[in-house]
């Protein structure tokens, strides 16, 4: 059964927020963020992203104790959503001002699977997954392009950030022979890294983001590359590479959850500023 479940509970976990202004900010791990330009700080500001990102995703999991191996290209990742999707959020959110950082991002899928094979009866699989990250940056390098000593057109911002990175895995199947069998996970991890923009012009950056920590999971890291294109003064379109490892372990036996994926794979998102 886990076999055929493992997939569906693989896919739910793809999106995160891909970058920040001045930045790339999580989700998402993960990827939304807001514009990274370095143009002159008001009191305070207000980005929001949305943002899609559907990796490729290689690892696997482990439910009650069996395990069940995830190897899917990004194809089959987009196949399993389009299929299956219930209900999906994922949004980004930042207030900056001056030097200092405040960011979040939500993440929420449902997937709804039915006449899924369950032993010799079918059934409906529902997953839902939520991945929820709060933080803070501070920028410690803040160089407009031609500040610089030496002259040059090139800008530069460097933002260590700490942050929490939650999961939420709830898993639902339901057949007519044997009825109801739910359960769900939840852990929390503590991370730490650093962000930087290279703002080659006035419309476009390149942001590069990564992380790593650990708490209820063993390891987890993400990191990111992209570009930004400022398409007003109030959007810009952001589009880059990412990738999110997450290793988590829980139990012993029959007993035994386990979730060990790498996800990466491109992004694209959309900052709106306020």
């Amino acid at each position: 059964m886990v076999l055929l479940i493992a997939p569906v509970l693989a896919s739910a976990l793809l999106w995160t927020s891909p970058g920040g202004r001045g930045v790339a900010a999580e989700i998402g791990d993960q990827a939304g963020g807001a514009p990274l330009g370095l143009a002159p700080e008001r009191d305070w500001s207000l980005r929001l992203t949305p943002y899609l990102w559907i990796p490729a995703q290689s690892g696997s999991v482990t439910v009650a104790g069996t395990r069940g191996r995830v190897d899917l290209d990004t194809g089959d990742t987009f196949d399993a959503i389009t299929d299956s999707l219930n209900f999906g959020l994922a949004l980004h959110g930042e207030l900056r001002r001056d030097e200092f950082v405040l960011f979040a991002d939500v993440m929420y899928l449902s997937l709804e699977t039915r006449d899924v094979p369950i032993g010799g009866d079918t059934g409906t699989v529902r997953q839902d997954t939520g991945v929820f990250h709060i933080g803070a940056a501070y920028r410690v390098v803040d160089f407009a392009r031609g500040e610089r000593e030496g002259g040059g057109g090139v800008g530069l911002s460097i933002e260590p950030t700490v942050a929490l990175r939650a999961h939420y895995l709830l898993l639902d199947i339901e057949t007519a022979s044997s009825g109801d069998a739910d359960g769900d996970r939840f852990w929390v991890d503590a991370v730490v890294g650093v962000r930087a923009a290279v703002d080659v012009s006035e419309r476009v950056t390149f942001h590069q983001r990564g992380d790593i920590g650990a708490g209820d999971s063993d390891l987890t890291w993400s990191a990111l590359a992209g570009v930004e294109f400022m398409l007003n003064d109030r959007l810009a379109l952001q589009l880059g590479y990412r990738a999110l490892d997450t290793d988590y372990d829980d139990g012993h036996g029959a007993e035994r959850f386990a979730y060990d994926l790498l996800l990466y794979g491109p992004y694209a998102a959309l900052t709106i500023d306020f």
